[in-house]
C-alpha cells in the first residue's frame, strides 16, 4: 500500500494498529503528522472509515491546515475534506451553535476575550464599591479565583473572606449571561457541560465521531481530557510528547501524558524516537539537556544525519549579538524563510529586528503587536458588526453606537441603561423604545444595524463581504480621506486582505467562511495564524510561538541565567522549553548571549551563561 511506504517499524505499528486506544509518543521531529494523516487514510483504505466519520482536534490552525491539507492529499479532496480537522475550541464552538440553545445560548452568542474579561470586572468592581473598600480586591484576584468559586465548598459561611469574590462572580456571570455572551474559558466548559446533562447530544456526537485524533496531547488541560472522555469515541488516537509540554502556566497537564494508562486503560502505547528532522550534534545536545529532567517518560531522540556543530557565542552586550545575527543571515545564500531567531521574550527581539532593518533584511515578528484587527478603529467597525450579529450583547451596542461619531455621552448611556434595568430590556431594545434629543442620529445607527443585519441575511454573505458592506454603511472611507487620514484607510485594505486570506484557509479546511465564524476566530486565534501569511522573511518569535515549526537555521537568543531559564519559572519547565526551541533547528543551531546588560535606568550588569549551555555540553 502507497500509504504505509517509507514509513519506519515503529510508524508502521502505529499507523496499522489495532488497538482501540493509542498514545503515540513522538519525540520532537519523529513524524507525529506523517503518522496522525497516514494512520487517517490507512483506516479510510483497509476499514472503509469516512471522513465525516473522523475527528482531529489540534491546538493551532495552523496545524489544523497542514493536516487537512495532508489528509486530502493522502485520501483525496472529497473524503478528506470531510474530515473535521480544527482546534478545542473550534470545535466547541460548533457544539454550542448546533446545541447551545439547550443550556440557554442563542444561536449567535458573542465571545469575550481576556481584555473584555478584565474590563467587565473592572467596572463590576467599581459600581459594587468593592474597589476602595476594607475589602478592596484587585481584577488579578478574581481572575484568578473564578474557576475555585463555581466549586461548592468554597461557597460555604466557612469561608467569610469569600463573600465579594462570590458576588463579583455571580454579576459577572449574570452579565455575560445577559448579553448573550461567552468568555474563552466558559466556551469550553460549557460545551462539556451540554454534553453531559443532555444525553442525546452526547450521544449524537459519540455515533458521529467514531475515531478521534488528538495532536499535541501533551498540551490538555482537564477540561479538554474531559470532552474526550466523555464522548467516548470508540477508537482514540492521541499522539504528543511529554519533553514538550511548555503550558503549565496555562493550564496543561503533562500527568495525562506522563500516567495516559491511568486514565485510558487499556490502551496501547508506541514510542517514535527516530528523528529525521535535524542533525546528530543538535539531537545530542537536546538529548543531554532534557535528560536532566527527573519527570518525564524516559526516551531517546535517535539522530540519522550529520551537519554542522553547534555554535555558542558570547557578545559584549545586545547590540553585537544582534549585529553577529543580522551580519551572518546577509553572508549567507539561504533564503531568507530559512532562518529563525528564537528567544525566551518578544522584548529581546525588538533589538534584533533594528538590526535587520538597518541591515536591509525583510523580517516578521510573530506576535500580536502587528495585529491591524486590534487597531482601534478597525475594532469599532468589528464592533458594529458584532452589535448586528447578537444585539442581545450590550457590551458591543454600546461600543458601536458612537462609531464613527459621538452620539451618546457617558450620562446618557447611563440613563438609558437605568431605564433598560427597569424595563427588561437590552440597551438596544432600550434605544429603540426611548426618545432623544439627537433621534434623527440614533435612527440612522438603528437603520445601519438593521440594513447590516438585512444583508447578512439576505445575501448569505461571507466575513469579506460583511466587513466590506459595514464600512460602506458607516461611510469611513470618506470620512478619513476629508480628514486627511489616509493610514485610517489603508488599515482598512489590510484588514480586508486579511480576511480574504482568512476565507481562504476556511475553505481549504472545510470549515464556515460567515461572519459569525469569523468573529469568533477573533476572540480564539493563536500567535501563529500570522504564519499562514506565508511571507518571505526571517522569522522572529518567542520559543513559545515556535511550537510545532521547524526552520534550517536557528539563532537562540539571550542565553543568560535568570532570563532563559527564567528565574520565576519552574527549572523543569524552562528546561522543557529549552528543548523546544533547540529541536526546531533542521541544519544549523547558533546559541547566543550578550555578557552585559544596561537597564533602562543606565546601569550595566554583567551576565551569567545560562545552565542549560553547560548541560547541553557545549
Amino acid at each position: 500500500m502507497k500509504v504505509l511506504n517509507h514509513l519506519n517499524n515503529n510508524q508502521l505499528k502505529a499507523v496499522t494498529s489495532d488497538s482501540k486506544t493509542i498514545l503515540c509518543l513522538a519525540g520532537a521531529g519523529s513524524g507525529k503528522t506523517t503518522v496522525l494523516t497516514h494512520r487517517i487514510s490507512y483506516l479510510n483504505e483497509t476499514q472503509r472509515v469516512g471522513g465525516s466519520s473522523i475527528l482531529c482536534l489540534t491546538f493551532t490552525r495552523n496545524a489544523a491546515k497542514e493536516m487537512k491539507d495532508r489528509i486530502k492529499l493522502l485520501m483525496g479532496e472529497e473524503e478528506g475534506g470531510k474530515v473535521f480537522c480544527n482546534t478545542f475550541h473550534a470545535f466547541c464552538i460548533s457544539i454550542l451553535k448546533e446545541w447551545g440553545f439547550k443550556i440557554g445560548y442563542s444561536k449567535e452568542f458573542s465571545i469575550y476575550d481576556q481584555d473584555d474579561k478584565e474590563d467587565i470586572i473592572k467596572s463590576i468592581l467599581v459600581e459594587l464599591c468593592i474597589c476602595h473598600s476594607k475589602e478592596a480586591i484587585s481584577t488579578r484576584d478574581i481572575l484568578n479565583s473564578l474557576e475555585c468559586i463555581e466549586h461548592p465548598e468554597y461557597k460555604s459561611e466557612k469561608y467569610p473572606a469569600l463573600k465579594n469574590y462570590i458576588l463579583v462572580s455571580g454579576e459577572y456571570r449574570h452579565r455575560l449571561k445577559k448579553n448573550s455572551a461567552v468568555d474563552l474559558d466558559m466556551l469550553l466548559n460549557d460545551a462539556v457541560n451540554l454534553l453531559e446533562k443532555c444525553t442525546d447530544v452526547r450521544e449524537y456526537y459519540h455515533k458521529k465521531y467514531e475515531y478521534i485524533f488528538c495532536d499535541e496531547f501533551q498540551d490538555c488541560d482537564d477540561i479538554q481530557v474531559k470532552l474526550l472522555k466523555i464522548i467516548n469515541p470508540i477508537n482514540l488516537f492521541v499522539v504528543g510528547d511529554p519533553d514538550q509540554c511548555i503550558y503549565e502556566w496555562r493550564k496543561a497537564k503533562p500527568k495525562y501524558i506522563v500516567n495516559f494508562e491511568a486514565y485510558f486503560p487499556g490502551c496501547e502505547v508506541i514510542t517514535l524516537e527516530d528523528n529525521y528532522r535535524s542533525t546528530g550534534e543538535i539531537i545530542n545536545a537536546a538529548n543531554k539537556l532534557i535528560f536532566n529532567n527527573d519527570d518525564r517518560v524516559d526516551k531517546k531522540l535517535i539522530p540519522h544525519k550529520e551537519g554542522e556543530n553547534i555554535e555558542c557565542i558570547t557578545f559584549e552586550n545586545i547590540e553585537e549579538e544582534a549585529e553577529f545575527i543580522a551580519s551572518t543571515i546577509r553572508k549567507s545564500n539561504k533564503g531568507l524563510k530559512d532562518f529563525a531567531v528564537l528567544s525566551r521574550t518578544n522584548k529581546q527581539l525588538n533589538i534584533v529586528a533594528q538590526k535587520l532593518r538597518e541591515s536591509g533584511i525583510s523580517y516578521q515578528i510573530i506576535n500580536n503587536s502587528q495585529d491591524v484587527f486590534k487597531k482601534y478603529d478597525i475594532r469599532k467597525i468589528l464592533n458594529f458588526i458584532t452589535a448586528s450579529v447578537n444585539t442581545e450583547d450590550d457590551r458591543a451596542v454600546k461600543r458601536a453606537v458612537n462609531f464613527p461619531k459621538s452620539i451618546l455621552n457617558a450620562t446618557q448611556i447611563s440613563k438609558v441603561e437605568l431605564k433598560c434595568s427597569e424595563k427588561e430590556l437590552s440597551f438596544f431594545e432600550g434605544i429603540q423604545k426611548l426618545k432623544f434629543k439627537a433621534q434623527d442620529k440614533i435612527d440612522l445607527f438603528l437603520k445601519r444595524i438593521l440594513s447590516l443585519n438585512e444583508f447578512m441575511i439576505k445575501e448569505n454573505s461571507n466575513a469579506y463581504d460583511v466587513f466590506k458592506y459595514a464600512v460602506e454603511l458607516l461611510e469611513v472611507q470618506d470620512l478619513y480621506e476629508n480628514e486627511n487620514r489616509d493610514s485610517k484607510n489603508d488599515d482598512i485594505q489590510v484588514a480586508l486582505e486579511k480576511i480574504s486570506h482568512w476565507t481562504d484557509i476556511q475553505e481549504e479546511i472545510n470549515q464556515s467562511i460567515s461572519i459569525s465564524a469569523f468573529l469568533k476566530w477573533l476572540k480564539t486565534k493563536d500567535i501563529q495564524e500570522r504564519l499562514l501569511e506565508q511571507k518571505d522573511g526571517v522569522k522572529l518569535m518567542t520559543v513559545h510561538a515556535s511550537k510545532g515549526l521547524e526552520f534550517p537555521i536557528v539563532f537562540i537568543v539571550g542565553m543568560n541565567e535568570g532570563i532563559f531559564p527564567n528565574r520565576r519559572s519552574d527549572i523543569e519547565e524552562e528546561r522543557r522549553l529549552c528543548y523546544v526551541a533547540v529541536t526546531r533547528a533542521k541544519e544549523k543551531l547558533y546559541i547566543t548571549r550578550p555578557s552585559k546588560v544596561v537597564y533602562r535606568s543606565g546601569l550595566e550588569v554583567d551576565m551569567e551563561e545560562s545552565r542549560f549551555i553547560d548541560e547541553m555540553d557545549l
